[in-house]
């Protein structure tokens, strides 16, 4: 992971960096603190995946520098970092061409997949985003996929209806392990796994593992 994060406070830059590091052991980061730094860094840094703008950071005007940036490094994916993640914050986001809108208040675990996410070249989004609806002409392309989490925090989360079972892969899931090593890891059967997978897709609104992992964090799986 060859990632620029920018944003106008060090103590949060160093935080996530030592974070993300000792997450992923090949990651790394530089970072900016205004938008200048960051347009400085991404023109000079080659193989350069996601860049995480802050919607404050100085000099960038709000999502007015996301054109300029994408001129400047183009074939960098570039995802906004804001305090709050606004209906028309995330859609005005995307129509400027970032690949994700991140909210500061996200778990470093959440924050990673969302991250994993744009990097696979899908669109990471809170779920919140759909609240306001879009006319047809503003959508996003159909060729772009977006990956939305449910930011809600609502009563009646879809975790409280999982089964045990289902509460056991899901810890796993989490975790990256794969159908196969679950199933070794429980003593039971591959086919067994996949069938309580199917259970948490859809009780979670998922349709990938990456989805699942993600959307379980966010509604605060292992809190």
């Amino acid at each position: 992971m060859h990632l620029l994060l920018a944003d106008h406070l060090k103590l949060f830059r160093d935080a996530l960096t030592i974070y993300l590091k000792s997450m992923v052991s090949d990651a790394e980061i530089c970072g900016a603190s205004n938008f200048d730094q960051a347009l400085s860094l991404a023109s000079t840094k080659d193989h350069l995946d996601i860049a995480v703008l802050s919607i404050d950071l100085p000099g960038m005007n709000g999502l007015g520098g996301l054109e300029t940036f994408h001129d400047r490094a183009s074939g960098t994916r570039t995802v906004i970092l804001a305090d709050e993640a606004s209906p028309a914050r995330v859609h005005e986001a995307l129509e400027r061409g970032a690949a994700g809108f991140l909210s500061k208040d996200l778990s470093g675990k959440v924050m990673l997949k969302a991250l994993e996410i744009v990097m696979s070249g899908e669109k990471y989004m809170p779920a919140s985003a759909f609240t306001e609806p879009k006319a047809p002409q503003e959508k996003p392309a159909s060729s772009d996929r977006l990956i939305a989490i449910d930011v809600t925090g609502a009563q009646n989360s879809p975790l409280d209806t999982l089964t045990t079972r289902e509460r056991q892969i899901l810890s796993l899931v989490v975790l990256g392990q794969s159908n196969k090593e679950i199933a070794g890891r429980l003593s039971v059967k591959d086919i067994t796994v996949s069938f309580h997978m199917k259970g948490l897709f859809r009780k979670l609104g998922a349709t990938n593992r990456t989805q699942v992992a993600t959307t379980a964090l966010r509604l605060g799986w292992g809190n």
